[in-house]
């Protein structure tokens, strides 16, 4: 038997799919560089679960703990990234600064 030909609307779905993820990912990564990363970063790695706050980790199902863990990932990412990027532009910024201050040193 021959293999079947995906469909238009195989197509059209696949297509749809990606072009859902590019903005999401758009969407993530812009967020990643706002102010307020900081504070939703750092409540979603203190997150246990929200949905399930009566609950015990060790009673979430599966899926329950996978969507916990990309959250949290996402989170960790995000702070890391920050992080790095304060950081280079804390460097640069000292590297003009000790660029724009005259040189004081006299010859004799």
């Amino acid at each position: 038997a021959l293999p079947s030909q995906p469909s238009s609307s195989d197509n059209n779905s696949n297509n749809t799919l990606f072009l859902q993820r590019q903005y999401a990912n758009r969407y993530l990564t812009s967020f990643q560089t706002t102010a307020v990363a900081w504070v939703v970063c750092d409540r979603l790695l203190w997150e246990t679960d929200g949905s399930l706050s009566s609950a015990s980790s060790s009673t979430m199902d599966l899926h329950s703990q996978m969507k916990l863990q990309q959250r949290q990932f996402f989170a960790a990412q995000t702070l890391h990234t920050k992080c790095r990027l304060d950081h280079d532009v804390r460097q640069l910024l000292q590297q003009q600064q000790q660029q724009d201050q005259p040189n004081h040193s006299t010859t004799d």
